[in-house]
């Protein structure tokens, strides 16, 4: 199987709901071509050039068929799924860009090592630095939450990994700690 992506630093790999498989690496995205059997890579940049996902850490897909990839210094970035493949050019300019000092909509931090949608389709997206943002993909709006002092004390900044369970409850993992009940 040869391996053509850009980096060998996978940092997360996604299926979406057409099966196509996307990889999230330190060289931004890329989508594996069955019929073609090869990578193909995405640059993804902000409206303004200033903020890109070179460095990947997450891609999930929403009900519209919008990937949302969250990056280290990026923040998180949405494309529209099938512009994107039918995209003839490497570069790629996302129609949403989330990122810190954006005013009230802005993300806690734009450093997001990963997304989880909840059971109402909420987007939660966990910064390294011990913090949530909480998504409403369909206004915009994001609404910023603090790990209690306790449970951040013990963290250290290194936020690692999260989930929704079946009960709607989102679980956060950190080098050090876990913390339930965002609610």
């Amino acid at each position: 199987f040869p391996v053509t992506i850009l980096t060998d630093r996978i940092r997360s790999i996604y299926e979406d709901r057409q099966q196509n498989v996307w990889i999230a690496t330190d060289g931004s995205i890329n989508r594996y071509d069955f019929t073609k059997k090869q990578f193909v890579h995405y640059a993804i940049t902000d409206s303004a050039n200033s903020r890109n996902a070179n460095w990947a850490y997450s891609i999930l897909e929403d009900t519209n068929r919008k990937l949302w990839i969250a990056s280290c210094l990026g923040g998180i970035f949405v494309v529209d799924k099938q512009q994107l493949l039918e995209n003839n050019q490497n570069n790629y300019l996302a129609e949403k860009n989330y990122f810190q000092h954006q005013g009230v909509n802005g993300l806690s931090d734009n450093y997001v090592c990963c997304m989880k949608f909840d059971l109402e389709g909420t987007i939660w997206a966990l910064t390294f630095k011990n913090q949530l943002n909480k998504i409403n993909p369909e206004t915009g709006v994001v609404t910023k939450l603090l790990l209690p002092n306790t449970a951040a004390r013990l963290s250290n900044g290194n936020a690692s990994s999260m989930i929704c369970d079946s009960e709607g409850y989102i679980w956060v993992g950190y080098l050090g700690g876990l913390y339930r009940d965002w609610e």
